[in-house]
């Protein structure tokens, strides 16, 4: 299915044809699912693979399902770039066991203290490409690395999400908004996941979020997300050490030392803290 539309939703068909189907209530599709149908509505959805979701205060919504890789978009200007989301969306892809990709954008108007900022999650596992949609550079590069499979691109509204679409879809031509000069936010064009079919795969479209809660992620399961703990996280003296408050943790004393960097520990008990609250 390629996107949800209320009592509707726009299919795509083996021959490749796509056209929209009534959706019964009971179904909840959204985009990358796959179902059967009577030739006018939807009938069934097949069980989902991976899926990318978030939560806010009120309900959960899954951006995208039968995900292969979540690409987390960046902006290397405006909005600026936010260490603390790259690493939520790092600790959602290593819990539900999906790759991530975190792009950069707009490196044509950014400095090279943020690219590097950016490039620190390489050491962490991470595949990092920095691109520009508006002079195309590294296009090719990201076009390659999503030609098969399904893609689901996410992040705050305004790092050109829509902006990269049409130049990876020529003859689309997604809404793009501009950048609130109030703010630095960026104002929402797309409103609703979006499929698009993509060379041998697909590339979902997902509205921009401003908070991204964890769907499915226990306090537990934080530290694997962070690989630079691991060989600390022996050393503690207990074996269930969150490396919150814990006596003797060797991990907190990594941080405390440097030989963690004491940002990436700062934002790990950020993460703890909000899945406790």
């Amino acid at each position: 299915m390629l996107a949800n539309y209320g009592i509707q939703c726009l299919a795509r068909f083996d021959d490749g044809a796509e056209r929209r189907l009534a959706l019964p209530r009971k179904l909840h599709a959204v985009a990358g699912d796959w179902g059967e149908t009577d030739g006018k509505r939807l009938v069934t959805i097949e069980p989902r693979e991976h899926i990318l979701a978030r939560a806010d205060a009120d309900s959960t919504q899954i951006l995208g399902a039968n995900v292969d890789r979540v690409v987390l978009v960046q902006s290397a200007s405006n909005p600026p770039y936010r260490a603390g989301l790259s690493d939520r969306y790092q600790v959602f892809c290593a819990v539900m066991d999906i790759p991530l990709i975190l792009v950069i954008n707009k490196i044509d108007e950014g400095d090279e203290a943020v690219l590097a900022k950016a490039r620190r999650y390489e050491e962490w596992g991470v595949e990092v490409v920095c691109v520009s949609a508006h002079s195309t550079e590294n296009i090719a590069v990201l076009a390659e690395r999503l030609r098969e499979g399904t893609s689901v691109l996410s992040g705050h509204s305004g790092v050109g999400k829509s902006s990269l679409l049409n130049t990876l879809l020529p003859g689309v031509e997604i809404e793009v908004g501009d950048v609130s000069d109030y703010h630095g936010k960026g104002r929402h064009t797309t409103t609703t996941a979006r499929a698009y079919a993509y060379r041998d795969g697909y590339l979902i479209d997902t509205p921009g979020i401003r908070q991204f809660g964890f769907v499915g992620v226990d306090p537990s399961d934080v530290a694997r997300a962070f690989p630079e703990f691991a060989e600390y996280a022996d050393q503690c003296k207990f074996r269930n050490c969150m490396h919150t408050h814990e006596p003797q943790c060797a991990v907190r004393d990594a941080a405390e030392s440097g030989k963690i960097r004491k940002s990436r520990y700062r934002s790990y008990l950020r993460i703890i803290e909000s899945l406790e609250y």
